[in-house]
């Protein structure tokens, strides 16, 4: 088995009906993603609730590479519903940008991205497939929330850097950090938050119970039923997968899931497979574990000073590079 699917082969073993990794891997991302579509945006409310100060600060680490750029052509892998490029137009990039291009997996994400692309004014071009189907040049790249599923990075980067015009930006956003996450700096900090949580935690009301009882039962396992059914349906697997099995499939580098890598994206491997690039910046976010929005005041004050500080230790990370070769 490819080495790079090592850890899925123990469920492909148990559940799967197909022998070849890449093909179910490949299959159950679609699938999943398909199905995800209709409920993205709310499932990661709180996610992209506290993106945007993240994609100020991306552009403001971009801004002075950005002189020479007019008319930008803009590409967005794994554009899910769109949401990430929208925030980049948001955070001071829309008058830089011309032409957009939406690449995902996933048709139905892709549509969500499309209706969501009409708000834009810009040119917008939808392309399904693989990042293989993609051609030419383009000037600005980003990634978001996105290397976390790519069991090859390697192989993934170095067709970043041909499809990246010389002087061009690439964008990575919201992925895990490998370094923090086996940091006993970030390992004891969510262990203080989740403490912290659990002293100063208000005591659930009657109706607080029966509606997290209704969505623990209705929301999200309906989505991933419907998941399991249509992979059953096309007889990819011969029992259902639970959610940790599904998240080990298409998160293949989070932690904490039973057959995923457990090994985050490394700051060092970024470096060696963007030989190409020159670094401009790195930072991490998500000191305590969750995103901003989840913070108490005193606890978002804390994750603004360690920010300020360029703190390495946060769980997700953000990093933007130029292309010099």
């Amino acid at each position: 088995m490819n080495n790079h699917f090592k850890t899925l082969e123990p469920l492909i073993k148990l559940k799967s009906n197909i022998a070849d990794a890449e093909e179910f891997h490949a299959i159950v991302n679609v699938v999943f993603h398909d199905v995800e579509a209709k409920y993205y945006d709310k499932l990661h409310q709180d996610m992209w609730k506290s993106l945007p100060s993240q994609y100020r600060l991306l552009v403001d680490n971009i801004r002075p590479y950005l002189t020479n750029l007019r008319k930008i052509k803009l590409l967005d892998i794994g554009c899910g519903t769109g949401l990430a490029t929208q925030m980049l137009l948001e955070a001071g990039t829309k008058e830089l940008i011309g032409k957009i291009t939406l690449l995902d997996t996933s048709p139905v994400m892709l549509n969500e991205a499309q209706k969501r692309s009409r708000k834009w004014g810009k040119e917008t071009e939808i392309v399904n497939g693989e990042i293989n189907a993609l051609s030419g040049e383009f000037d600005m790249i980003i990634i978001s929330s996105v290397l976390h599923h790519i069991p090859d990075l390697d192989s993934f980067l170095k067709k970043i850097s041909d499809l990246q015009a010389k002087g061009g930006i690439l964008i990575t956003i919201h992925d895990p950090s490998s370094e923090a996450m086996h940091s006993d700096i970030y390992l004891d900090r969510c262990r203080e938050f989740t403490e912290y949580q659990k002293q100063t935690k208000p005591a659930l009301t009657l109706a607080d119970r029966i509606i997290n009882k209704l969505r623990r039962t209705f929301w999200p396992q309906n989505y991933l039923d419907k998941v399991n059914t249509i992979l059953i349906n096309k007889k990819v697997i011969n029992e259902p997968l639970t959610g940790e099995e599904i998240w080990s499939v298409t998160d293949i580098h989070v932690e904490g899931l039973p057959y995923s890598k457990n090994d985050g994206v490394s700051k060092q491997m970024l470096t060696d497979a963007l030989s190409a690039y020159q670094l401009i910046n790195y930072s991490t976010y998500d000191f305590f574990g969750t995103p901003i929005s989840n913070l108490t005041s005193l606890y978002l004050k804390k994750e603004q000073e360690l920010s300020l500080k360029g703190d390495l230790n946060g769980r997700n990370f953000s990093s933007t590079w130029i292309k010099t070769k």
